[in-house]
């Protein structure tokens, strides 16, 4: 049997090449046919030279493909390693739960102690073709749903800056005719000199406003418009990651019944399936430990027992800690040493990545309830521009552009520049619903 993806001469793929046109003058021709009997395929020409010596053989066409073997191109689809393009994945990490190639197994496993050839694996297993079949056709509907859900997301994410750009422009116009009518209201029956006296101050007045306006709002605007980009950049990569995705599950559904009882393959095709659908977070799996240890973090200014309200781990490996008894956020390194810590004027009571690089705290105490954004940059911590809240807040999360703040009894929905857009839920049943930290100085991080 003879496979091929070479480009001859036109941009045709030549995934199937005919064996008898290959054994007679080595050149690669396009199959038109497969026969199993002969377990061979054949051009258009060379099939007539078949069907008169094997007039009982069946062959089958390209418009029964689904009855050929596996192509030299999936083959290669399933079989390369994504990471060394030269080598065949041949082994299995259960450690990781990775297929590996032997350069793999040399730079990344080599203190593993269960890697395994993935046909001593094989021996003992049964394919269930039809039930992983089912279950890549049910993904794919769900990641069409997905793809939808983040287009509609990144519209709705302008819309938001949008309006709040333009409620802040209303606000700022407002601000100065009612300084201006003030004015006007003073100047009626003044002599001259009173009325320059008031015009003067009016202007004044106005330059003031502008004033800060420029200082502040500005600057808030600019924020938020770099936090709207920085996110619709991650929504875009989530977005193209989906498509790319959906491109190999789709491939991997068209071959689950070309593989057959070829149980390598199945094998193969099964884990890349699992390890795509983990991107997607719909692996099913449990989370196993393995291990933990105890890092110290606490440091010479704190004044008090480290009270460890929320981790947040951003894409870098790099954690950051709130710690609430010391009112302070502290970002560790990846040996989970404190490589930099940002005081704030409160408790840190919750924390959420909005960007790779920004994440949003709530701080919480009888008298404060806000929004503080820090930015991480060079292993360092910057605080960032906040908004204030009018309730209590316990915890924070973020999705696509929105915030989700939540108090004692009730959870809310927020944009990022600080609009309350609406009360999801409210539980006045009991007196505090949320989760209260432990206190610690040293995290446990579990492997």
């Amino acid at each position: 049997m003879a496979f091929s993806s070479s480009v001859k001469g036109s941009d045709e793929v030549k995934d199937y090449i005919c064996n008898a046109c290959e054994d007679q003058n080595n050149e690669e021709t396009s199959a038109d046919f497969y026969c199993k009997q002969c377990d061979r395929f054949y051009c258009g020409n060379c099939i007539d030279h078949h069907g008169k010596a094997l007039a009982k053989h069946t062959a089958f066409g390209r418009v029964d493909i689904d009855k050929w073997p596996v192509s030299k191109k999936d083959l290669d689809f399933l079989q390369t390693c994504d990471e060394h393009r030269n080598n065949k994945l041949d082994k299995f990490c259960k450690e990781h739960r990775q297929l590996c190639c032997p350069q793999c197994v040399s730079d990344q496993h080599s203190q593993c102690s269960k890697v395994f050839p993935i046909s001593g694996l094989t021996s003992t297993q049964s394919t269930d073709l039809q039930g992983l079949s089912m279950k890549l056709e049910t993904i794919l509907r769900d990641m069409k749903s997905l793809q939808k859900n983040q287009e509609a997301s990144m519209q709705t994410l302008q819309g938001s800056y949008t309006d709040h750009e333009g409620s802040v422009i209303q606000q700022l116009c407002l601000n100065i005719n009612t300084t201006v009518d003030a004015c006007s209201d003073s100047t009626v029956s003044m002599s001259d000199e009173n009325e320059q006296y008031i015009k003067d101050n009016l202007c004044k007045s106005v330059n003031s406003i502008l004033g800060k306006f420029d200082c502040s709002t500005v600057k808030e605007l600019i924020d938020i418009k770099d936090e709207v980009k920085n996110i619709q950049g991650s929504i875009t990569d989530s977005f193209y990651k989906c498509i790319r995705l959906n491109n190999e599950l789709s491939r991997y559904h068209d071959l689950i019944q070309k593989i057959g009882d070829n149980k390598e393959l199945y094998f193969i095709a099964t884990v890349k399936c699992e390890q795509a659908l983990t991107m997607l977070g719909k692996s099913g799996h449990v989370f196993t430990v393995q291990g933990k240890s105890e890092h110290n973090v606490k440091i010479p200014s704190d004044s008090d027992t480290c009270c460890i309200a929320a981790i947040c781990v951003i894409p870098n490996g790099q954690v950051l800690l709130a710690d609430s008894s010391n009112k302070t956020v502290k970002l560790l390194d990846q040996q989970y040493w404190v490589a930099s810590h940002c005081s704030v004027n409160s408790e840190p009571r919750g924390m959420c990545e909005i960007t790779p690089s920004n994440v949003a705290v709530v701080l919480n105490d009888d008298n404060t309830h806000e929004v503080q954004f820090i930015t991480v940059s060079q292993s360092q911590l910057f605080p960032g521009r906040k908004f204030w809240l009018q309730h209590r807040c316990e915890g924070i999360a973020h999705d696509k552009g929105d915030l989700f703040i939540w108090s004692d009894t009730a959870l809310f929905k927020y944009s990022l520049s600080g609009k309350q857009v609406c009360r999801l839920y409210q539980d006045i049943s009991g007196d505090y619903t949320a989760c209260l930290p432990l206190c610690h100085d040293s995290i446990t991080c579990y492997l």
